[in-house]
């Protein structure tokens, strides 16, 4: 997302310039929904089908472990009472061990999950970036900016090139690669 901020904040700078260098009516500005393409998408849908498949993947592993605690501790409370001091501690520092080994891998899956997320984002924009970049040249936009970045406070939908990116981004998507 800081490509998206950098646009628009670069888009903020250089507005001011070419409206101030050349004519208005030379000037031709657009917009994409960059989230709209991300979630749309065949390959935006692909990402975001794999990683909903990993993070069921996990979560099915994490309950396991979550199960494993909750027997522990329901044997805990209900044989507590018939151990030894010493078998007791042993079965509660077992427990909190196991605990402990659950919310680091909890907070270990949750990380690795978003890092793949943003890298398969991340993906997604540079290409998408480079595809905008021909679009706009052949069409004579001057200026292309993200719709949901807050820039925009008003635009035609005759300007809108979500669609269009949108369009191009699939039909690269299904060429064979080189």
């Amino acid at each position: 997302m800081k490509l998206i901020a950098r646009t628009t904040a670069l888009a903020l700078v250089i507005f001011p310039a070419l409206a101030a260098s050349a004519d208005a009516k030379d000037i031709k500005i657009g917009y994409v929904d960059l989230q709209q393409i991300l979630f749309n998408s065949e390959r935006g849908k692909q990402a975001k089908e794999a990683l909903s498949s990993e993070y069921e993947e996990r979560k099915t592993l994490l309950k396991k472990h979550y199960d494993e605690i909750q027997q522990m501790e329901e044997d805990i409370q209900s044989k507590g009472s018939l151990l030894s001091e010493d078998a007791k501690k042993k079965k509660e520092e077992a427990y909190w061990d196991k605990r402990r080994d659950f919310q680091s891998q909890t907070e270990k899956h949750e990380t690795e999950l978003r890092k793949k997320d943003m890298e398969l984002t991340q993906k997604i924009l540079v290409e998408v970036q480079a595809l905008l970049q021909d679009l706009a040249k052949k069409k004579g936009y001057t200026l292309v900016i993200e719709k949901n970045e807050g820039a925009v406070l008003y635009a035609a939908d005759s300007e809108d090139l979500t669609k269009d990116v949108l369009g191009v981004y699939d039909a690269a998507g299904k060429k064979p690669k080189k």
